[in-house]
C-alpha cells in the first residue's frame, strides 16, 4: 500500500523542491527590501543634503542682509558728519560776516 503513511520519493523531492522556492522567494524578499531600505536611505540622506543646502543659503542671505545694514549704517554715520562739518562751516562764515558788519 503506497501512501498509507510515509510520503514517496517523487512526493518528498516536490516538497524539497517547494522548500527551495519558498526560501529563494524569502530571500528574494528580503534582498528586495533590503534594496528599497537602502534607496530610502539614499533619499533621506539627500534630503539632508538639501535641507543643509538650504540651510547655508539662509545663513548667507542674513549675512549680506547684516552686510547692507552696515553700510547703511556707515552712510548716515557719513552723512551726520558732513552735516555737522557744513554746519560748523556755515557758522565759522556766518560769524565772520556778523564780525565784517559790526
Amino acid at each position: 500500500m503506497i501512501g498509507a503513511g510515509r510520503p514517496t520519493d517523487d512526493t518528498q523531492q516536490r516538497e524539497r523542491e517547494t522548500d527551495r522556492q519558498t526560501e529563494t522567494e524569502r530571500q528574494t524578499d528580503r534582498q528586495t527590501e533590503r534594496d528599497r531600505e537602502r534607496q530610502r536611505e539614499t533619499e533621506r540622506d539627500r534630503e539632508r543634503q538639501r535641507e543643509r543646502e538650504r540651510e547655508r543659503e539662509r545663513e548667507r542671505e542674513r549675512e549680506r542682509e547684516r552686510e547692507r545694514e552696515r553700510e547703511r549704517e556707515r552712510e548716515r554715520e557719513r552723512e551726520r558728519e558732513f552735516y555737522i562739518y557744513s554746519h560748523q562751516k556755515y557758522q565759522i562764515i556766518m560769524d565772520y560776516a556778523f564780525d565784517i558788519i559790526v
